[in-house]
């Protein structure tokens, strides 16, 4: 009986380094999510990687390859974007703001 009782606690002890360490990436993450949202720079690329995913566009095309070639990359953007709202949702509001004011600043000149 000893002897389960010290494999349990060992199994416990293990459940809760590999929770811990999975926290730690989570909250490393999330910091590094911050850190790249906190310039204008920052915010820029990760708008044209938005862009580039499709992930403010329909994924709809008549060659089903294409289709799920769109679909797969908007579905990275979402996980991205989750990602973002979650880490810093203000700076996520912030990017689209700046994207819609150089917009129009880009048509006010044509």
């Amino acid at each position: 009986m000893r002897q389960h009782a010290i494999s349990d606690e060992l199994i416990e002890q293990d459940a809760a380094d590999k929770s811990d360490r999975i926290q730690a990436r989570i909250n490393q993450h999330r910091e590094d999510m911050r850190w790249l949202m906190g310039s204008q720079s920052g915010r820029r690329i990760v708008w044209q990687w938005l862009r580039e995913m499709r992930f403010f566009m329909p994924v709809i095309d008549t060659n089903g390859l294409a289709q799920s070639h769109k679909a797969g990359a908007q579905a990275v953007g979402t996980k991205i974007a989750d990602d973002l709202l979650e880490a810093c949702p203000d700076q996520f509001t912030l990017m689209i703001k700046e994207s819609h004011d150089r917009n129009r600043s880009t048509n006010s000149r044509n």
